[in-house]
């Protein structure tokens, strides 16, 4: 049987979110509360926010960030918490609908907007859990991704002390990147699993993880050279305190808002390629 053509996929994928742009609505939703997030933390040093906000910076952050310039160097801290609470309360169940809209697109079903809400409130407890998981799986491997290269640092940097102190951000970003792209492709198909073939969460991490395995090669350029466009950004936000230092303070928040704004077409292609993907392989396996 003919292998699944990587490139077949991103045609389909770009031609049905070009002729229902309907799909990538959710991602525009999540991007809108993530920009109303980033700014109220933005205005929460001024009153009346500051009233609230500002015991709550003073405490983890020092008084000094409750000041400017320096209130700004800890919003991408706070604003970095905030959307993963987005993402597990709401982005979860934004994209099981964009994905419930696919699949219904390419059923000839109707989109009722109701339907797709209900449809998706009803494994709301699923999808929240699964946020949960792939947060905690995510922070782990930062966790343990910094703690092995920083002691790779900490060896290299007796040899070649100048070369590791300007490379570090930039490969510890990179590898960072990398080790990201990979677990997505165990864990990304989950999602779709869930919506697509109404499997159980635990299941469909089970089958997402054997898929991943089983079709690592096509899997993983479906993620990793989408997500390889938002790289640079991920750079940006990796160096904006040197380059607020250097600039201006403000360049973190618009930082963070080119990351709000790119991420809904990084994430819709991703996931309705992954959709695509399923669909397509389902289909032959019927034949």
């Amino acid at each position: 049987m003919k292998k699944i053509s990587v490139r077949h996929i991103w045609i389909n994928t770009f031609g049905l979110i070009v002729k229902k742009p309907v799909i990538i609505l959710p991602f525009f939703i999540i991007a809108f509360l993530e920009a109303l997030t980033l700014e109220l933390v933005y205005f929460s040093g001024r009153n009346p926010l500051a009233i609230i906000v500002g015991p709550i910076v003073k405490k983890f952050f020092g008084e000094g960030f409750t000041h400017y310039p320096y209130c700004i160097y800890a919003i991408p801290r706070v604003f970095n918490f905030l959307q993963i609470v987005i993402y597990v309360l709401a982005g979860t169940l934004l994209t099981a609908i964009s994905i419930n809209i696919f699949k219904n697109v390419k059923a000839g079903l109707p989109l009722k907007q109701n339907a797709l809400l209900k449809n998706g409130i009803s494994r709301y407890g699923a999808f929240v859990a699964l946020g949960i998981i792939m947060v905690l799986i995510m922070l782990l491997l930062e966790k343990a991704g910094g703690f092995a290269f920083s002691k790779f640092t900490n060896l290299s940097i007796k040899y070649l002390p100048a070369v590791v102190m300007k490379i570090y951000p930039l490969v510890f970003a990179a590898l960072l990147f990398l080790a990201n792209a990979i677990t997505q492709t165990f864990f990304i198909a989950t999602l779709p699993l869930m919506v697509m073939d109404k499997k159980p969460l635990l299941k469909a991490l089970l089958q997402s993880v054997l898929l991943g395995l089983r079709n690592f090669k096509t899997v993983f350029i479906l993620v990793f050279l989408p997500f390889l466009l938002y790289f640079p950004i991920t750079l940006l936000k990796g160096l904006s305190v040197q380059l607020a230092g250097k600039m201006f303070p403000e360049i973190i928040l618009l930082i963070l808002l080119l990351g709000v704004l790119a991420t809904p077409f990084v994430e819709c292609f991703v996931f309705i390629s992954i959709a695509q993907f399923l669909l397509e392989k389902g289909e032959r396996k019927e034949k």
